[in-house]
């Protein structure tokens, strides 16, 4: 069963601790010793750590491409990161409204509302229909009935203590009055985005990288067994050489409390159409994966992780299965590269093989060409 985030802690809070406003520089914080990251307790989001400080970048690639550079209010800016191995930045910076969060452990940056959004020391909890949905820092999202951890913080006070910008953070203002807004992290520098004003404040956390738990499910592809027809559509049936894995029912119990989340969830009564217990992530403990109808949601089908007696729904985005011929039911199935489930099914008027798989820190589906 799937523990992600069981051993964050929040290391470091606001960025006006490291990194103060260019009239008045921060005389540098001592290097933090090369230790394991802590294991200690979470650390309440009012008594942060000292935040590492930050250090000047070694190179910027500066954008020239309209001619003349634009004005940058920082022309010289420190860089932030990790004090050791282990752990990672997470940089948000206000702007247009918007909290822009930025993490090494994610390809897109994500837009909170900041008076909506809050920080439990390992996720970013957004109340959601009746329930939270939940960002983690290595792209793990799902949502969990109930209210976000009594010892969270909205990211609206966290800006507003910070109350500036870091020396991390550059804005050029192009010739349209808008601002391009850079952020240096881990010596590099990355674009958060072009708003209509500039950003009022940003801060920066450092976490302990997310561990892996369980075994990753190597990415599955065309050549790996599946069977096509004379027209190239893909058979609802599992690769040649992988070994079933039989549907196995989930204790009356389990099957109702699932029925009765997700019809919070999505807003209506919701009836399971598919389900089976399956060890996805190879941890040795069972997770629960099924599919329903009713209600609306981004997922039709979902893993469900019991964390603490508080189930974690992941969508599976683009497994559909409303009910009807068995044979057209998802298939799970075992290799000697992982556990997964396959749906070979018509999607409006084309056909996709989609495979449901765990990457080593959540659970994702992918098209199969």
């Amino acid at each position: 069963m799937r523990r992600p985030f069981s051993s964050l802690i929040l290391l470091a809070l606001l960025s006006s601790g490291s990194a103060c406003a260019k009239d008045e520089p921060a005389a540098p914080a001592a290097p933090a010793p090369p230790t394991a990251p802590p294991t200690a307790a979470p650390a309440t989001p009012a008594t942060p750590a000292t935040p590492a400080s930050p250090t000047h970048s070694a190179s910027r690639s500066l954008d020239t491409s309209s001619g003349a550079m634009p004005h940058n209010s920082n022309p010289a800016p420190t860089t932030i990161g990790a004090p050791h191995s282990g752990l990672i930045p997470v940089a948000l910076v206000l702007a247009d409204g918007k909290a822009v969060v930025m993490s090494e452990g994610r390809r897109a940056s994500l837009r909170m509302q900041p008076d909506q959004t809050r920080w439990t020391g390992a996720t970013m909890a957004v109340s959601y229909n009746g329930g939270v949905r939940m960002y983690g820092a290595d792209e793990a999202t799902w949502w969990q009935p109930g209210a976000a951890p009594a010892n969270s913080q909205l990211l609206s006070d966290m800006l507003a203590a910070a109350g500036q910008l870091g020396d991390w953070v550059e804005v050029e203002s192009l010739k349209t009055g808008q601002k391009r807004v850079w952020a240096n992290v881990s010596g590099k520098r990355d674009r958060v985005g072009i708003f209509k004003v500039a950003p009022q404040a940003s801060l920066y956390l450092l976490v302990p990288a997310p561990a892996s738990e369980g075994k990753e499910a190597t990415r599955m592809m065309k050549s790996s067994g599946f069977q096509f027809d004379d027209q190239g559509r893909s058979r609802n049936v599992i690769p040649t050489g992988a070994t079933a894995a039989p549907v196995q029912a989930a204790p009356a119990a389990s099957m109702k409390a699932w029925a009765t989340e997700l019809s919070t969830l999505r807003g209506a009564a919701t009836t399971i159409t598919w389900s089976t217990l399956l060890d996805l992530d190879r941890d040795g403990t069972d997770e629960g994966v099924l599919c329903v109808k009713g209600g609306k949601d981004d997922s039709d089908c979902y893993v469900v992780d019991d964390k603490d007696g508080v189930h974690r729904y992941f969508g599976l985005t683009n497994l559909k299965f409303a009910g009807g011929a068995a044979a057209q039911a998802p298939l799970a199935f075992t290799t000697p590269t992982g556990t997964y489930v396959m749906l070979s099914a018509d999607v409006g008027d084309n056909h996709a093989l989609w495979v449901a798989r765990y990457d080593g820190h959540r659970y994702l589906v992918e098209g199969v060409r």
